[in-house]
């Protein structure tokens, strides 16, 4: 069975030595496997008996792998890698699956190596070596090739060996196989493979260690120095090789296999395999999982779920991060998502925001800076607020962002005011508690700063001690929203009445008039990014804009009835309630064109696809009823 593989050059010689040498055809394959292991044993102990160290050319005429060896290697590694000598023709290959650990005998990997050699008397001996005395040998008389690639697959040269490797991703079902074809006739796809298993048997070895009982030391002793090794090289190799090389690898003999990874269309089978960002998926699997924190295991649990079960994504996916409901089916999201540009990386909270204007506005301004948030249950409602508020405050725009906190300082009997956002953030100055402790700071004239902390009115309990020191911000909940929230606070459990919450916030997305055209939102955004828009009045407008850029998205404001007709419907003929939108995509599929739109409502990771009428019915209306006549839909890029 194994000898089909055999090189002419591994053909059995005549050495004295008491093994049979072919099972009979009729033994069934675990008779097989069981008298190769017997004749592996009996050949081990006959090697054993000359143990050898080489130094010397001169002290062997000839040397390679005994042919029971091969055999061993042959009978017991997976056919996948068995398949790089299938021809029969490159003895080096066959060497260079032995370099990488790719072919083991019934022993396991290997460390010593059994050899024929020819003495300096012309006597063909059988000899136990090492398996770098070997190489070493063998490196002086053939495969010189072997040798270099190896050095370039070394930890040292290791980084910048891989940012030189070309790893496609195919996109049509004939690439895919020429692609698997050149894989396999490549030769650093050993060494490529051998940098998988390494990662691989450190990953089995970190799952096997707990079980392993201290006594088993030598046990576990391999076992660490397998994570150890893994864990040196895992840096030195980015997330999508890794994956690259682990469907390349445990596929290289399975062509279908190894092309359904990459042509299948769904959003979540791309992110698995590194070829999407991982923010496309992350955020909604903590949500659906409850976790703070995903690793690559729950995202291709995610993936799968979300792949498998499409109307799963209806009802999950956006909890405590309130939005418009239902949401969309897994397909249809992975649909949208296929052909997204909007930059990701938090999870507003629409529902828990006063207006909708300063949700896309955080998304705009999140998008272009690629700003990345935690976006917790917590902190959604006021990061947006924040982007917002430093949005208006760094343009001296007061009227944008009114919001402050006044006292009269007893000192210099003078009203003083400090700007704030609603909340607790420890990554703003600007953020509700810290102003608060700053003001009590100087109010309460104390030596030490103050921290502050905000308390659920339902929650804060004077009489218990955590409550007796410091200061609490406390709010009713049922009275609150992101930036309407009456408090109390209390320093030391004295009620500090002397501050006042003043401001409303008011302003234009878009101008409404000539006189405040400055201070509009849309203009503070371009100022801000440095942007420049340009309106977009047609389908044919919003190709070329899309033909054109990989990072411009288009944003605007249209009536709610003509966008989400099922949530919002008229009761009046000119009604329309205005709702800002952002367009991130384009999809065209034969003779339909539909657009990647997410509305300042809806869940940030649940993009839909809408029809061009939809949003150009929804702007033309809302253009009848603005004080400009203005037509609100603009690209930026």
């Amino acid at each position: 069975m194994s000898q089909a593989y055999i090189f002419p050059s591994y053909s059995q010689e005549n050495i004295e030595a008491k093994i049979e040498t072919t099972p009979g055809i009729i033994e069934s394959l675990l008779e097989v496997i069981d008298i190769e292991k017997n004749q592996y044993s009996t050949l081990i102990k006959e090697a054993e008996k000359k143990s050898l160290l080489i130094t010397d050319d001169e002290q062997v005429k000839e040397i390679k792998l005994d042919p029971f060896f091969v055999k061993s290697l042959l009978l017991n590694s997976e056919n996948r890698y068995l398949n790089f000598i299938k021809d029969q023709t490159d003895e080096c290959r066959l060497i260079s699956l032995f370099q990488n650990d790719l072919i083991k005998t019934s022993r396991g990997l290997v460390n010593r190596v059994i050899v024929n050699f020819i003495d300096k008397d012309n006597k063909r001996e059988r000899a136990l070596l090492t398996k770098s005395n070997f190489l070493e040998l063998y490196f002086k008389k053939k495969c010189i090739n072997n040798k270099e690639l190896e050095k370039l697959f070394e930890r040292g040269n290791l980084a910048n060996t891989m940012k030189s490797i070309t790893l496609t991703t195919p996109t049509t079902s004939n690439q895919c196989v020429q692609i698997l074809n050149d894989w396999q006739r490549n030769p650093n796809t050993p060494f490529l493979c051998g940098l998988h298993e390494t990662l691989s048997r450190g990953d089995k070895a970190k799952l096997i260690l707990p079980a392993i009982s201290p006594i088993q030391r030598k046990r576990r002793s391999v076992l660490q120095s397998r994570i150890n090794t893994a864990e040196r090289l895992t840096p030195l190799i980015p997330y999508f090789q890794r994956t690259y090389l682990k469907n390349l690898c445990e596929n290289i003999d399975n062509q279908e296999q190894f092309c359904d990874k990459y042509l299948a269309k769904d959003i979540w089978s791309q992110i698995v395999t590194g070829e999407e960002p991982d923010y496309l998926l992350s955020y909604k699997c903590k949500n659906v999982l409850g976790k703070d924190t995903v690793n690559k295991n729950d995202l291709r649990k995610c993936a799968l779920k979300f792949k498998n079960e499409p109307k799963y994504c209806l009802t999950k996916g956006n909890s405590k991060h309130p939005s418009s409901y239902p949401l969309e089916n897994c397909e249809s999201i992975s649909d949208s998502l296929n052909s997204s540009q909007l930059i990701t990386k938090y999870h507003d909270c629409p529902g828990s925001v006063d207006n909708e204007g300063i949700i896309n506005t955080h998304r705009l301004l999140s998008h272009f800076r690629k700003a990345e948030f935690s976006s917790t249950e917590f902190t959604c409602a006021s990061e947006a607020n924040l982007s917002f508020a430093k949005l208006n405050i760094d343009a001296n725009n007061s009227k944008g962002w009114p919001l402050k906190i006044c006292f009269k300082n007893l000192a210099s009997e003078l009203k003083e005011c400090y700007s704030y956002v609603p909340g607790a953030s420890k990554n703003s100055p600007l953020s509700e508690d810290i102003v608060i402790s700053k003001i009590l700071k100087k109010a309460e004239r104390t030596p030490f700063d103050i921290s502050c902390k905000l308390v659920n009115s339902n929650i804060y309990n004077p009489n218990r001690l955590g409550y007796k020191t410091g200061c609490h911000i406390v709010y009713d909940p049922s009275n609150c929203t992101s930036i309407h929230c009456p408090k109390e606070i209390y320093y030391e459990t004295k009620l500090i009445d002397y501050l006042k919450y003043e401001g409303k916030v008011l302003y234009d997305y878009f101008p409404t008039s000539f006189s405040n055209e400055k201070y509009a939102t849309s203009n503070l955004v371009n100022d801000s990014l440095r942007k420049e828009s340009k309106t977009i009045r047609n389908l044919t407008a919003l190709k070329f804009f899309f033909s054109n850029t990989k990072t411009g998205i288009i944003h605007g404001i249209g009536c709610a009835e003509d966008l989400y007709p099922l949530i919002f419907q008229r009761i009046s003929l000119n009604e329309c309630k205005p709702l800002p939108f952002i367009i991130d995509g384009i999809v065209e599929e034969k003779d339909k064109t539909e657009l990647v739109f997410r509305g300042a409502i809806s869940d940030i990771h649940t993009p839909k696809n809408i029809a061009w009428n939809m949003i150009f019915n929804s702007v033309a209306n809302y253009k009848e009823l603005h004080p400009l006549e203005t037509w609100t839909l603009y690209g930026i890029k």
